[in-house]
């Protein structure tokens, strides 16, 4: 019966049945990251069937790794919520929805970022959004631009998106200044 498999995935033997050990990368910290199944055979299931559905049950245990559909709670907050803004957010959201995940984001992971998915109770987020309560907790520095968008985009020879692309913002950061409306500062950086 085989006990490696040439994929991500590693089948011992344990017991009455089997551990299938799967990696998925690192951590912030270099330490390799695994996620672990264990599989028993249904009684009188012959060789040939335990190494056919053994070998099945590793590959569907790695595509759901590797879709990140599986996890044991001991990934921090922080590497939980970069991966999926990363994997489900940046391909799926408009620029101004990410870039505001991302900002509200710096905030919560300063905050809880440290703890273990598995740790996080509700009291943690309740003490997170009472500290949001406090006075300056939330301020925001707004700025505003004093430059006349349509002389500067003619003397440059430039449309709004080749600036917005050129500076490193968002086009919807370049029409709220073109608009002269308010924005938060770091937007704007």
């Amino acid at each position: 019966m085989k006990t490696e498999r040439e994929s991500m995935a590693t089948i011992k033997s344990q017991g009455k049945g089997y551990k299938i050990t799967v990696s998925k990368g690192y951590d912030i910290y270099g330490r390799q990251l695994r996620e672990h199944m264990t599989w028993v055979p249904a009684p009188g299931m012959t060789e040939k069937q335990i190494d056919k559905e053994l070998n099945r049950q590793a590959t569907l245990f790695e595509e759901q790794v590797r879709c990140s559909t599986v996890h044991n709670g001991s990934i921090r907050l922080k590497d939980f919520t970069d991966s999926f803004i990363n994997a489900a957010g940046c391909p799926n959201l408009k620029a101004k929805t990410l870039f505001g995940y991302q900002r509200d984001l710096v905030v919560i992971n300063e905050a809880l970022g440290h703890i273990k998915l598995k740790d996080l109770k509700p009291g943690h987020i309740a003490s997170f959004y009472a500290n949001l309560q406090e006075e300056g907790a939330r301020a925001t520095e707004l700025a505003t631009i004093y430059t006349d968008f349509s002389i500067l985009l003619k003397e440059r020879h430039l449309t709004m998106k080749a600036l917005s692309e050129k500076a490193g913002v968002s086009l919807w950061v370049m029409k709220q200044l073109k608009n002269k409306e308010k924005i938060a500062k770091d937007c704007a950086l």
